[in-house]
């Protein structure tokens, strides 16, 4: 993708990623060249992916993050008003308090958010979503309707992202 050259002797270089439109995974690689006699190099490269997200878009919760709640969440035995599954109600009236700022009650989570505005990487939601992340436990969401395509689960991200406001 590019090549950063140092000053000779020790040196720090910096890389600015580049710009995504969509979560993209890379693996770096670094080759240090020393063009003396004999000319030596040597090339490392990265054990696993890492991802680049896009900068996060204005997202309205009621208007773009409800409706996936609305149409993925409350289904028989989910997040309804009348039974809501683990104590979560994901309605239109009740979404935004049971999930910004609340800790989860999920053992072995309890230390994070549901949602933790401002990092979606330390949100609870997103781990559940995802079905992977720092903490997840049980089952992938939503549970009995099919998962939540990349797109939706970028906006949830990107709202997150920006503060999780209840706009």
């Amino acid at each position: 993708i590019q090549t950063l050259t140092a000053p000779v002797g020790p040196a720090q270089v910096t890389w600015t990623p580049p710009r995504v439109t969509a979560l993209t995974s890379f693996r770096v690689e670094v080759t240090a060249r020393d063009s003396g006699t004999p000319a030596l190099s040597a090339t490392d490269r990265s054990d696993a992916d890492f991802a680049i997200s896009p900068p996060p878009q204005v997202v309205s919760f009621a208007s773009q993050i409800q409706p996936i709640f609305n149409a993925s969440c409350q289904g028989t035995q989910c997040h309804d008003a009348t039974q809501p599954a683990s104590g979560l109600p994901l309605t239109a009236s009740t979404s935004y308090s049971a999930l910004v700022g609340v800790a989860s009650t999920e053992s072995p989570c309890t230390a994070y958010k549901l949602v933790a505005p401002g990092q979606p990487d330390q949100s609870y939601l997103v781990f559940k979503l995802q079905g992977s992340g720092a903490c997840s436990s049980g089952s992938k969401m939503p549970k009995a309707m099919p998962a939540l395509s990349s797109v939706q689960l970028q906006l949830i991200r990107d709202w997150i992202a920006n503060g999780a406001p209840n706009n």
